[in-house]
């Protein structure tokens, strides 16, 4: 189940990155600023992180936990560009950073404590294949 709320999530990036632009130029003309909104994502996503981690961490949130409620929460954020506007299109951003911010550092963390010693790298590597097949 985990890895295809993963899969699924991996959809809408690739949606941020190339079907997006398409969309926010027809519906918003073709000097619309979607660059602002593609570089605002990651933005967020580094700047939340730390303190969602820490605030999951300080309530003793498990990792499966992290892991699915993430990515559970940002598989909503298409649901924000049913209207179109500006504020929309922002929630769509944010909703997806947060998500991101919730399951992508615990991933890592899980695929780190699951490798035996000196096989880390090698585990981190594995647990990204499925966005990429």
């Amino acid at each position: 189940m985990l890895i295809l709320l993963l899969t699924g999530v991996r959809m809408v990036f690739r949606h941020l990155d190339a079907t997006f632009p398409k969309y926010f130029m027809r519906m918003y003309g073709d000097d619309a600023p979607f660059e602002l909104f593609v570089a605002v994502e990651p933005v967020m996503t580094v700047l939340l992180s730390f303190p969602v981690t820490y605030l999951l961490l300080r309530q003793r949130v498990s990792t499966y936990a992290c892991l699915v409620g993430g990515t559970f929460l940002q598989s909503f954020c298409p649901l924000a560009l049913l209207w179109t506007s500006y504020g929309s299109t922002l929630a769509f951003v944010v909703i997806m950073a947060f998500g991101e911010a919730i399951w992508s550092p615990r991933l890592y963390e899980y695929s780190t404590m699951v490798a035996p010693e000196g096989f880390e790298g090698t585990f981190v590597a594995v647990a990204f294949v499925p966005q990429y097949v």
